[in-house]
């Protein structure tokens, strides 16, 4: 359990499902998704597939969290010349 929750508080933008029992961390920077999960959790797969649909850039119903940080992930990497 600690080290899932160490795993999905590494940073990046992340999305936390069920009491952190799992997590995507999305790194616009290296156009990456990883997704941590609890490997005793019954419902894990359930969790994963959860997860996915976050790496895949959607936001939680009522939720534009991914959507704005990926619109402001856009803004300042134009500003910078990236």
């Amino acid at each position: 359990f600690w080290n899932l929750q160490t795993a999905c508080g590494t940073g990046g933008l992340m999305f936390l499902v069920q009491q952190s029992l799992a997590c995507a961390v999305i790194n616009f920077n290296d156009m990456t998704c990883t997704i941590f999960y609890a490997a005793d959790d019954e419902s894990g797969l359930m969790s994963i597939e959860h997860e996915e649909l976050h790496c895949l850039g959607h936001d939680r119903i009522g939720s534009s969290q991914l959507a704005d940080a990926w619109a402001d992930w856009k803004l300042n990497n134009r500003r910078a010349g990236k």
